[in-house]
């Protein structure tokens, strides 16, 4: 499998949120007036567009507002895949991507909050060394859920 992170150019940005639009569902896509927040690459599969990774440079969890700064701390925002290229270590992959990313720019941490019942990625979020710690009750809207909070100290 040919895989590869490409930042989106200002451009792309338009073509990005429909991807986001189509790899979650609304209630978990962010509102496009987020996007600017956020370093954004296309994951790409064998030449494909095939997922999204939105980053927060220096940035704690999103709460119910803008995320707060935090210096060394990059927020994993958002990764997703597009249902046809899960299950096939794509996701380990970008996960991998983003440490690296990590390392290479010199922050000292990751966090990402995700649904509690989103097995796969907090199973992958462990067996990369993630720590979960803390649980934001309610934070999903639509269904009503918690959201585990992982970290990874570098």
């Amino acid at each position: 499998m040919g895989f590869v992170v490409e930042k989106v150019k200002p451009e792309e940005t338009q073509d990005f949120i429909e991807l986001d639009r189509l790899i979650f569902s609304e209630a978990d896509a962010f509102n496009p007036e987020f996007f600017d927040l956020f370093e954004n690459f296309w994951i790409i599969i064998n030449g494909r567009r095939a997922g999204a990774i939105m980053l927060g440079l220096h940035m704690d969890r999103w709460s119910q507002e803008v995320p707060p700064p935090r210096e060394g701390s990059l927020y994993l925002a958002s990764t997703g895949l597009l249902k046809r290229y899960r299950g096939f270590g794509a996701g380990r992959q970008a996960k991998l991507w983003q440490i690296a990313y990590a390392r290479e720019h010199g922050f000292t941490r990751l966090v990402a909050e995700n649904r509690a019942s989103n097995h796969a990625i907090v199973n992958l979020n462990k067996s990369l060394g993630f720590e979960l710690i803390g649980i934001d009750p309610g934070f999903y809207p639509d269904p009503l859920e918690d959201a585990l909070i992982m970290e990874l100290v570098l």
